[in-house]
């Protein structure tokens, strides 16, 4: 994608000629089109266009992807759409830290709609699932066996303060 700022917001313009208003809210043209084929021929209207040519692929401790993804994630955080202009963010610890809490706690940084309330609550512990949040198809077993051991060692760690 080809990046350039836009007033408060940004143009896209995508390698099949697609292109985007992206407000400042994170609002943007044509949702419906978003995104085109991995290794497709430019049109000559990406060749023209004005911007920094940027990827939007995964980043970070989840991997957000999609420059919509970015724009919103950046969006809830604070920084308007810094995200989308400087994706490379999100490989600095901190950064890639508060994304993957963000999206865990309010679905909305996640593509697919997941949160941590999906999966834990008062009554139920479903580690299995939660793997759903990032990626499903990570190993199930070694995933699980991981959490229930880190949950093990957290609860035992527990302070046991004195009793007024």
């Amino acid at each position: 994608m080809k990046v350039v700022a836009s007033g408060a917001g940004a143009l896209i313009t995508e390698r099949d000629g697609d292109q985007f208003e992206v407000k400042a809210n994170g609002s943007y043209s044509h949702p419906e089109k978003r995104g085109s084929a991995a290794g497709i021929v430019p049109k000559e209207v990406y060749s023209k266009a004005l911007g920094v040519e940027h990827a939007y692929y995964g980043r970070g401790l989840v991997q957000i992807t999609w420059w919509n993804s970015y724009a919103s994630a950046g969006i809830a955080l604070g920084l308007a759409l810094e995200l989308l202009f400087k994706p490379a963010r999100l490989l600095e610890f901190e950064m890639s830290y508060q994304v993957m809490t963000l999206g865990m706690l309010d679905e909305k940084s996640f593509a697919n709609g997941k949160k941590c309330s999906d999966y834990f609550t008062d009554a139920k512990t479903d580690y299995a699932g939660a793997r759903a949040m990032v990626n499903s198809a990570d190993p199930l077993v070694s995933i699980v066996n991981a959490a229930v051991a880190f949950e093990a060692l957290l609860l035992s760690a527990r302070l046991q303060l004195p009793k007024p």
